[in-house]
């Protein structure tokens, strides 16, 4: 399963690539360029790309989710239009390759990926992001690769890559420490070090409470967590926004595009996006994926 704008937006924010036109092409490169080493690394896999959309109900839940997102200068928001020009042409290559895309209008690409797992049974999954939230759904069977920088993590090395152990004590620790990149303030007083001890001692929030008058010694901060009401509701509050390991979702929701290799179409889009050395690798390509 690929995160669709993980890899992406990696891919626009690296070398810089035009048309005579002066249109940026980066971030579709960059896909066409992913799903070629995807179909070497995984040959007998089925390709899934899964696209971002608006998790309604973390809106809701939290309001100022994501708050943080705007561009902060000119710059920046030139760079985000000229990603988003690119958006349309990605859907476009992705369906021109014949590789499937699931999109839901009130979830994010997260929380499918977080779907497919939970309920995954027997089958093996790989992960294919830059998106360290996802490592919650690691378990047996499911894998994770960012493959730009060449990062690999799975059940047997999960604690070099999270200093955790468990999914359990991962989701703990964010839940406690928040999440920045998304604008989720933690529940206060607590950052990465006291994080990680109480989620390595207690694995879950559930845990620390229940076991909390049964254990003799407890450091200033760790009674003050305790007994602070508005940190418990925080808690409550970060744990909804960021356990992806739904058993159920609306899957109504779920839109499914899903084609056959074309060639000629293909061979279009390379031509308008300038893109020579794919037209110049069109065996090659239409070998991997017919």
């Amino acid at each position: 399963m690929v995160d669709k704008n993980s890899i992406a937006r990696a891919w626009h924010a690296a070398t810089v690539m035009k048309t005579d036109e002066g249109f940026q092409t980066q971030a579709v490169f960059g896909i066409v360029i992913t799903m070629m080493r995807l179909k070497e690394k995984f040959k007998d896999r089925q390709i899934i790309v899964l696209d971002d959309g608006r998790a309604d109900f973390r809106y809701q839940l939290y309001p100022q989710y994501k708050g943080n997102r705007k561009p902060k200068d000119a710059k920046a928001q030139a760079q985000m239009e000229a990603y988003y020009a690119q958006r349309d042409y990605i859907n476009k290559i992705l369906f021109a390759l014949g590789v499937p895309k699931f999109k839901a209008p009130n979830y994010e690409a997260d929380d499918i990926a977080g779907y497919i797992c939970t309920n995954k049974k027997d089958r093996e999954v790989a992960l294919i992001t830059s998106d360290k939230d996802w490592l919650l759904l690691i378990s047996d069977g499911v894998e994770w690769f960012d493959l730009r920088k060449h990062a690999y993590v799975n059940k047997d090395c999960f604690y070099s890559a999270t200093k955790v152990f468990t999914p359990e004590q991962f989701l703990m620790k964010k839940c406690l420490m928040g999440d920045r990149s998304d604008n989720i303030n933690g529940v206060g007083g607590i950052g990465e070090m006291r994080a990680t001890t109480l989620a390595m001692q207690y694995s879950t929030f559930e845990n620390f409470l229940a076991s909390f008058s049964k254990t003799p010694k407890h450091s200033t901060w760790e009674t003050k967590l305790f007994e602070s009401k508005e940190a418990h509701e925080i808690y409550a509050r970060n744990q909804k926004l960021m356990d992806l390991r739904h058993k159920t979702i609306d899957l109504n929701q779920i839109q499914k595009s899903v084609s056959k290799f074309n060639e000629d179409e293909f061979f279009n889009l390379c031509s308008e996006l300038q893109f020579n050395s794919l037209i110049a690798e069109l065996k090659k390509i239409k070998e991997l994926f017919k």
